[in-house]
């Protein structure tokens, strides 16, 4: 058979069925509420265009392994870094949508469906300094501008003068409890006009939690975490569209050039290697890729600590855990999988490209492998951690208010808050079961097991 019947005879199919498929791909009608949490963040298509096509070309013009693969991994490190974007934008779109919806609780009512995250049990049973002090404030101040004026005049209630200069949230990055109360609460929390605003005014809000700060502390402290709540989700989507902006793409890509540069600065790359300008968009991309993959994984999961937790719905929707914490869990198996298999498995041939022309693997290209393998396996064990502290607390919390309920209510409603505390009781707070298991093998285990041949095979070749 001919070469071009052969091609034509592989080609044309894949072409039939591949437009087929997207002539007959689903569009679904959308609603107004839908597209208010729909992911407007832009995705870098022109620049990463360009730079792919640019490397095409230099590839053309190169045509030896070390090049193919460095093409190979400029191509796949800006398509997978815009896979994790688009996975992560989805996802947080998913959350604000269907748990965090502002205008699902409105004012005297009961939160509504979309609505579910609350303050943690525990701290209302003991409120945290910042939220003890607000408490008082609102207490002691009939009006907005009452408070105000006490804000700054640093008129705070007694017993606080030592802990207004204390960072009780991690690090020197966080703010002191009197920046928190002098500049957030009036600026960011009362003044909320971002994305996730309750479209309310300063005055109503502060006369809705100063009436229950006089009546039910409890309920004051579950309102206050709303107000917390749209506050931080105003600061992720703020981080989100500036990591993923053009410009930290572009300057992210730039300064792994710049790192290619300084080694050829100190070391020339040797003649079996790709080309320079090859070299360093593949050095850049790559780095990249580690940013969008390592942001990714802190941003949803670090974006839900502090004093709040989700609610468990009841009835339970999951048998095992809230469905929730499955896609939670999918983002740091995607971005493993996606930094492993590029960065963890194909790099380290780049970084030693005589391994391409005899794979006989030496101390350096082990090396490579074994911090590659650090980086990825440190993204996934964090991201794992992180998402069974979330649900742990989520789980803590139900069951302690679960009880509370249990205790206040009456024979006729007993039976069913007893049989919702036991589903309560019996929900895992580690992200595994069957379909978890099966993402993992496909996604970590399956990876690591292909690094680990070629590793043997090529130290056993030497």
């Amino acid at each position: 058979m001919p070469p071009v019947s052969a091609i034509l005879l592989g080609v044309l199919p894949l072409v039939v069925f591949g437009a087929a498929a997207w002539i007959l791909k689903e569009t679904p009608i959308r609603s107004h509420r839908a597209a208010h949490f729909s992911p407007k963040k832009p995705y870098p298509i022109l620049l990463f265009a360009a730079l792919i096509a640019l490397s095409v070309a230099l590839g053309l013009t190169h045509r030896s392994r070390a090049d193919s693969l460095a093409l190979a991994l400029i191509c796949s490190s800006l398509v997978g870094s815009l896979y994790i974007q688009h996975k992560l934008l989805a996802i947080f779109a998913h959350i604000s949508r269907f748990y965090l919806d502002p205008r699902e609780w409105k004012p005297a009512d009961p939160p509504g469906p979309c609505w579910r995250y609350q303050m943690q049990h525990a701290f209302i049973r003991d409120p945290e300094y910042l939220d003890q002090l607000m408490l008082e404030m609102f207490l002691t101040h009939r009006t907005r501008a009452d408070f105000l004026a006490a804000l700054r005049s640093r008129s705070f209630p007694s017993g606080y003068e030592h802990l207004l200069s204390k960072r009780f949230w991690g690090n020197i990055l966080f703010p002191s409890i009197e920046t928190l109360a002098t500049r957030i609460v009036p600026n960011e929390l009362l003044e909320n006009h971002g994305k996730y605003s309750p479209e309310r005014t300063a005055d109503q809000i502060y006369d809705e939690l100063r009436g229950l700060a006089l009546t039910d502390s409890a309920r004051f402290l579950d309102r206050w975490q709303y107000y917390w709540c749209l506050r931080n989700l105003n600061i992720v989507d703020g981080l989100i569209g500036m990591v993923f902006s053009r410009w930290v793409q572009a300057g992210t890509i730039a300064f792994g050039a710049g790192l290619l540069a300084l080694g050829c600065w100190v070391e020339p790359l040797k003649h079996h290697q790709p080309t320079l300008t090859l070299s360093a968009i593949a050095m850049g991309s790559l780095l990249w890729l580690l940013v969008a993959c390592g942001s990714a994984s802190l941003l949803i999961v670090g974006a839900f600590r502090g004093t709040g937790t989700f609610t468990i719905s009841d009835p339970c929707q999951g048998e095992y855990f809230d469905p929730l914490w499955n896609r939670v869990i999918q983002v740091g198996i995607v971005a493993f999988a996606v930094s492993f298999v590029i960065y963890g498995l194909a790099s380290p041939f780049m970084f030693e490209a005589k391994t391409l022309r005899s794979f006989g693997v030496d101390a350096h290209f082990v090396i490579y492998a074994l911090v590659s393998l650090l980086f990825c396996g440190t993204i996934f064990v964090a991201h794992f951690v992180g998402i069974h502290r979330l649900m742990a607390k989520s789980r803590t919390n139900a069951m302690e208010r679960s009880e509370e309920d249990i205790a206040a209510a009456d024979a006729t409603i007993r039976k069913s808050k007893v049989e919702h505390y036991l589903e309560l009781r019996q929900l895992r707070s580690w992200p595994i079961r069957s379909a978890v298991v099966i993402q993992l093998l496909a996604g970590i285990v399956l990876p690591v097991a292909v690094q680990a041949i070629l590793l043997y095979t090529g130290l056993k070749s030497k």
